[in-house]
């Protein structure tokens, strides 16, 4: 199951604006020990395993959470 597309959305534009103080997306990829192309993914809110969503995070000072919210109701 893929998470929705807004909250990827959300994290990267949180990620690409924390960057943005200091940090190059080269800089970010090799303390994040991910490629430039898979932080810029981040940032871009596409499709990432939660693993690269957490280093890509942890590098500029972030932390991924995980809050109780609405439930969805899922179509067979």
């Amino acid at each position: 199951m893929s998470r929705d597309p807004n909250e990827a959305k959300g994290f990267g534009i949180k990620v690409r604006e924390t960057r943005e103080l200091g940090l190059l997306q080269t800089e970010l990829g090799k303390r994040s020990r991910v490629s430039r192309p898979t932080s810029a993914r981040v940032e871009a809110g596409s499709d990432v395993s939660t693993v690269t969503l957490t280093k890509v995070t942890a590098a500029p000072g972030l932390k991924v959470g995980i809050e109780k919210g609405q439930q969805h109701d899922h179509v067979s």
